[in-house]
C-alpha cells in the first residue's frame, strides 16, 4: 500500500481528481497538465491542488508540492489524513443541517 500511495500522487492528477470529487468545486480548482512529463509539470499540478486547499482554509503544515513529487510517505499520509478529517466533518455538518431542516419542515406540517 505504501508503494501505491507514494507513486500515486506524484503526478498531481489523482490529487486534483480527488479534490474535484470531494469538494464539488472543480471549476475553482484550475486545470492540471494531464500528461506531466517533467518534474516541473508535476510540481505545478500539485501546486494547483495545494493552492486550492489553501483557499479552502485547509491547514497543511510543512507539506509542499516538492514533498509529494519526492514521494515522502509521512507527508503524503498527513495530507490524506487532513483531507479525510476536513471533508468528513464537512459532510457530517451538511447531513446534520439536512436532518434539522427536514425535522423543521415536518413540524411545520
Amino acid at each position: 500500500m505504501g508503494g501505491m500511495l507514494r507513486g500515486g500522487l506524484d503526478s498531481g492528477i489523482i490529487l486534483w481528481e480527488l479534490l474535484a470529487e470531494i469538494s464539488n468545486k472543480e471549476d475553482e480548482l484550475g486545470r492540471p497538465n494531464r500528461k506531466p512529463a517533467m518534474r516541473i509539470h508535476k510540481v505545478n499540478n500539485l501546486l494547483i491542488s495545494l493552492q486550492f486547499l489553501d483557499r479552502e482554509k485547509v491547514k497543511l503544515v510543512n507539506i509542499g508540492a516538492e514533498d509529494l513529487v519526492d514521494r515522502k510517505l509521512k507527508l503524503i499520509l498527513g495530507l490524506i489524513w487532513t483531507l479525510i478529517l476536513r471533508y468528513q466533518i464537512q459532510v457530517h455538518h451538511i447531513l446534520s443541517l439536512q436532518t434539522t431542516l427536514s425535522c423543521s419542515y415536518t413540524l411545520l406540517l
